[in-house]
């Protein structure tokens, strides 16, 4: 057991300084103008499935350069799943959108829902993780001192307070972290990569035409069929389209 936990190990080192390596590779193509090169070595990656905040974004940043403004609209989009707070990502992303021909207005929605969200895309799922366990280990540190001492009847009401509250805090972190994972695992935006596409009324080449998109434009995925899905704009029109003018995010 130990020789294969050591090896599975090894052959993670390994694939970390392999990235690594990679990475800067791409960097330095990057900073002299290769953009082509720098561009093959992060899809490489990215076709390893390998991700992280810096990879997104430097492929992002690449795209941007090459012309790329639905590859890289992607990327970032990606970054921002990794890391929903990551000004930079955000910043290069609201530029790459502003090439893009479609000026879609979108429907707000309920301000508790705005509210909620703002919150939970503060931090990544792992980070509401750790903190919803710090919270619980601090609830049962305040209970096993209200528990216990007997003596100070200030200390045991500060302590019997404390743990309730800080209780409800883990509760609450759980469900954020439960909401992000969510987000990442059940990725339901997709990002149109092709130059036009026909919006049709059926998931038909000979329905009639609804409304054109184009590249760059973030859709949601309503529904499969075969090789067609169903979209959902942030303006709320629906329509449908061939699968592979889009890549999910």
């Amino acid at each position: 057991m130990k020789k294969i936990l050591f090896t599975i190990i090894c052959l993670q080192m390994s694939l970390l300084t392999f990235a690594i390596d990679k990475m800067s590779e791409a960097t330095q193509f990057y900073s002299v103008g290769e953009y082509d090169k720098a561009l093959e070595i992060y899809n490489s990656l990215i076709d390893e499935d390998l991700s992280s905040v810096a990879l997104f974004y430097n492929a992002g940043n690449t795209n941007f350069k090459l012309g790329n403004i639905g590859k890289s609209i992607l990327c970032y989009e990606r970054a921002l799943v990794l890391d929903p707070n990551n000004e930079d990502v955000k910043y290069n992303l609201e530029l790459a959108q502003s090439k893009v021909t479609d000026n879609i207005e979108v429907i707000k929605p309920f301000i508790f829902t705005r509210i909620y969200n703002s919150i939970i895309e503060t931090k990544s799922s792992n980070s509401w993780a750790v903190l919803s366990l710090v919270c619980l280990v601090v609830a049962l540190a305040c209970f096993f001192v209200y528990f216990f001492v007997r003596e100070y009847n200030w200390l045991r009401k500060t302590t019997f307070f404390s743990s309730h509250v800080v209780f409800l805090c883990f509760i609450l972190f759980t469900i954020f972290a439960v909401s992000q994972k969510n987000k990442v695992e059940n990725r339901n935006n997709a990002i149109v990569m092709d130059a036009t596409v026909s919006v049709k009324g059926s998931p038909d080449s000979s329905a009639i035409d609804l409304f054109v998109i184009h590249e760059g434009t973030k859709v949601e995925i309503v529904e499969t069929l075969g090789n067609w899905i169903q979209i959902k704009l942030q303006d709320g029109n629906k329509g449908w389209l061939i699968s592979k003018s889009v890549e999910v995010i």
